[in-house]
C-alpha cells in the first residue's frame, strides 16, 4: 500500500464541554496574536499532518461541524461523532484546553500508533489520543453510549489496549481548566 495513503489520519478538537471550572468558553478564549484555543488546536492538528480536522463546539458551522447523536454524554459522545464522519481512517484528538501541546509532539504520537499500528496515547495522559482501530473505537463507543452509558476516555484506551508513549515535556500536555491554569500557561507562552 502507498504509504501517503496508509499513512493519513483525520483530526479532531475536543470542544463540546461546558467550561464551568473556567467560567467561560475556553475555546473562545484567545492566545498572544489574537487567535482562539479552538483555532489553536485545530492549526496544531493540522501542522501535525491532520487532513480533515472536526470540530466538536457549538460554534462550528459547516463541514467540520460535529452533531453529536448521544449529546451530553461526556467526551466519548464527541469522540463518537467524529468515527462516524471519519471514513476509517485513524483519528488524532487533541482537547481544546490544552494550548502548549505541539505539532512536534502529536506528530511522534502519530508516528507511534502508526509503527505499532495501534492506539497510542502520552503516558499518564489520556489526552492527546491517537485512535489507530477507528473502526473497533466507534463499534464500543456506540454500544457504550446506546446502553446508557457515559464511559471514561480511559475505559476506551483500555478496551482497545492503547499503547502509552512517553513525552519529553510533560507540561505540553498541561491542561488549562480553570482561571489560574489559564494564567499558567499563557505565562509558558510567554504572555503577560
Amino acid at each position: 500500500m502507498n504509504d501517503s495513503i496508509s499513512n493519513r489520519f483525520n483530526g479532531l478538537v475536543l470542544a463540546g464541554g461546558r467550561s464551568s471550572r473556567m467560567g467561560q468558553d475556553k475555546a473562545q478564549l484567545t492566545l498572544p496574536g489574537r487567535i482562539s484555543l479552538l483555532e489553536h488546536a485545530r492549526q496544531q492538528l493540522l501542522s501535525a499532518g491532520a487532513g480533515e480536522v472536526y470540530l466538536n463546539h457549538s460554534s462550528v458551522s459547516g463541514a467540520q461541524k460535529l452533531v453529536e447523536p448521544f449529546p451530553d454524554r461526556g467526551p466519548l459522545s464527541g469522540i463518537h461523532a467524529a468515527l462516524c464522519n471519519n471514513s476509517h481512517l485513524p483519528l488524532l484528538i487533541l482537547p481544546v484546553d490544552m494550548p502548549l501541546m505541539t505539532p512536534v509532539y502529536l506528530r511522534q504520537l502519530v508516528q507511534h500508533g502508526q509503527h505499532k499500528q495501534h492506539s497510542c496515547y502520552f503516558h499518564e495522559q489520556c489526552l492527546p489520543l491517537f485512535v489507530f482501530q477507528s473502526d473497533q473505537a466507534k463499534q464500543l463507543i456506540s454500544a457504550w453510549l446506546s446502553a446508557g452509558e457515559s464511559p471514561s476516555i480511559w475505559r476506551l484506551l483500555k478496551a482497545l489496549q492503547a499503547l502509552p508513549q512517553n513525552i519529553e515535556d510533560a507540561n505540553a500536555c498541561k491542561n488549562a481548566n480553570n482561571p489560574e491554569q489559564w494564567r499558567e500557561c499563557l505565562k509558558s507562552l510567554g504572555a503577560n
